[in-house]
């Protein structure tokens, strides 16, 4: 019997040669000849397995981007074969897209605003650096984006802080606010709140 322990069944991953594990046990056989593939393709071939024993196989080439049935056979030393169960595995290796990221010029204490969008082939999240508006000057800002396999790309924003017409006023910086949106958008709004 062939047993697949690792990874788990539609995890997403960023490497392009994974790693895979599993074991098998016999009766008879204290080893076995495994081999692993991917779609139907080898991917790596082991010929001293040892029975009952958890074995780590590495893709021997690149994985392209897509998804995968994986699977592991073994030939034991009455030469029967043994196959596994087929497991799914998402290979991503390519970062999330920003496709816009923005803030406004703002007076000082007023309530900022900061956007943030990105794409990717499956989910997506956004974060975005805390915007202050509490005194005058230029700010920058920057927004991550992660995608379900941890692939990441970052970008900046700057805006401009100026004094208020007539007076100042009290500012600062809140907290902000954090969406995760399944599929293939988010856009993240972060809002200061104006103190006093």
């Amino acid at each position: 019997t062939v047993n697949l322990i690792d990874p788990v069944a539609d995890v997403w991953n960023n490497s392009a040669t994974p790693s895979f594990t599993f074991n098998f046990t016999d009766a008879f056989s204290q080893n076995s000849s495994c081999t692993l593939y991917l779609n139907g393709t080898t991917y790596g071939t082991n010929a001293t397995v040892q029975n009952s024993t958890n074995t780590i196989m590495i893709a021997n080439h690149s994985v392209a981007n897509g998804t995968y049935a994986w699977q592991v056979n073994c030939t034991d030393l009455g030469a029967n074969l043994g196959a596994s169960a087929t497991r799914t595995i998402n290979a991503d290796t390519t970062p999330p897209t920003i496709t816009s990221f923005g803030c406004s010029n703002i007076e000082v204490g007023h309530s900022q605003s900061c956007t943030c969008s990105a794409t990717d082939v499956g989910s997506v999240s956004t974060s975005i650096t805390s915007a202050s508006t509490a005194t005058a000057g230029t700010r920058t800002v920057y927004c991550t984006a992660t995608d379900a396999a941890a692939n990441t790309a970052t970008s900046t924003a700057t805006y401009v802080v100026s004094e208020a017409v007539g007076g100042g006023g009290a500012g600062g910086s809140g907290g902000g606010i954090s969406t995760g949106v399944k599929g293939e958008f988010e856009k993240k709004i972060w809002a200061s709140i104006k103190s006093g």
